[in-house]
């Protein structure tokens, strides 16, 4: 049943200018197509199309999977994008055409990877950070340097995959970094501090990753110039971030 037949015209109405009227007119036509378009999800529902962004898988260890992305590859160095662990799919990077982190990072010629880390069960139970930092992260990072045939590659950790990103990149100081980028993840973890706006609230040393002294270069060595390093834990509460 075609759109047009779901609208009914505003009566005119005295005192009431053109301008509400058509206002009253547009939220009538949106009504109707909203009960049109339910109808449809109830009485044909459908799956929605997710990752519409073309990818390839380059590899795969257990449930996890490293992805590449198709683009002209404008860029010389690749990206590894390591999202969060767990949390959510890492289709929300991708959701629709015109509304996907990655078609656009694509569209300004990034090589893009994605390692998506699964969906976890029972069975992983015994899955621990020190795994995921020292065993599925490296064999990612490696194969996804290896793939583009690049000499070195950034790495941008999202929410949870900042710190573990950060912990990797510390623990391998010899990984040919390029950039590190930390979109919307904790880096500092601090016993018995109380973020801002909450009260009567400590965080137990032993619930939390202990990070202390992790640091890596972000440029190549022997490139001229002093050499950047990732910011060491420290003992200053107000670097907290709680924004993940």
């Amino acid at each position: 049943m075609k759109d047009e037949l779901f609208t009914m015209a505003v009566p005119e109405l005295p005192g009431v200018s053109p301008e509400v009227r058509a206002r009253w007119q547009e939220e009538v036509n949106r009504n109707f197509l909203r009960m049109k378009h339910f109808s449809e999800m109830v009485m044909n529902p459908k799956e929605p199309a997710l990752g519409p962004t073309p990818r390839q898988e380059i590899y795969r260890k257990n449930k996890s999977r490293l992805y590449r992305y198709e683009s002209k590859r404008t860029h010389r160095t690749p990206v590894l994008f390591v999202p969060n662990l767990g949390i959510s799919r890492p289709y929300i990077f991708d959701l629709m055409p015109k509304g996907s982190f990655m078609e656009h990072m694509t569209q300004q010629g990034f090589d893009m990877y994605l390692v998506d880390w699964g969906i976890f069960g029972p069975e992983d139970n015994g899955l621990s950070f020190e795994d995921v930092v020292t065993k599925i992260l490296p064999r990612m990072a490696q194969k996804a340097l290896e793939s583009s045939g690049a000499r070195e590659i950034s790495v941008l950790g999202y929410c949870m995959g900042a710190p573990i990103s950060a912990s990797f990149l510390g623990a391998n100081p010899e990984f040919p970094l390029k950039n590190f980028v930390d979109m919307a993840g904790p880096i500092v973890f601090l016993p018995q501090i109380v973020p801002r706006g909450r009260k009567n609230s400590t965080m137990a040393p032993s619930a939390m990753p202990q990070c202390e002294g992790t640091s890596a270069r972000l440029n190549r060595p022997g490139r001229r110039g002093p050499t950047r390093r990732l910011p060491t834990v420290g003992p200053d509460p107000m670097r907290w971030n709680d924004s993940c």
